[in-house]
């Protein structure tokens, strides 16, 4: 009888485990995003305002690689601004690795605004575990 009830939990345990593990992989699922290229400290000013005078929210194509690249901006950390169907904006940040490779990308690219890039990676909230990033000419994908 024992080892009838042990084996049961067994069972029980093991399908359990398998139905979360399953439930976590199909969240992390690697997809191709493509946005305007913004610093979080500009996307998340209080004002709406960035510090080059432009208004990320409402046009993230405006905002300048001058201002991304400013110290205190890229301590921030970077994301896109997606264009969603209705016209507005959704704001993604980037984890770690994907600030940097931004942060190498505007440092190294001679675009001065209408900065927009493709990442491919997967989102868990509103943050994208970026494993690519390329520069496009305009964003393709909306959400």
């Amino acid at each position: 009888m024992k080892s009838r009830i042990v084996k049961i939990a067994v069972a029980v345990l093991s399908i359990a485990l398998l139905s979360a593990f399953l439930a976590l992989a199909g969240e992390g699922k690697a997809m191709t995003y493509s946005g305007w290229l913004v610093d979080q400290l500009c996307a998340y000013s209080p004002t709406g305002e960035a510090g080059d005078g432009t208004r990320p929210n409402e046009n993230p194509e405006q905002h300048s690689r001058k201002c991304a690249l400013m110290p205190p901006c890229i301590a921030s950390g970077y994301g896109i601004f997606i264009e969603k169907k209705d016209g507005g904006y959704a704001f993604y940040k980037f984890d770690k690795k994907g600030s940097t490779l931004a942060e190498k990308y505007l440092k190294g690219t001679s675009k001065e605004d209408h900065i927009a890039v493709k990442v491919t990676g997967s989102m868990k909230g509103d943050v994208i575990k970026v494993k690519t990033l390329t520069e496009v000419v305009k964003p393709d994908t909306m959400m």
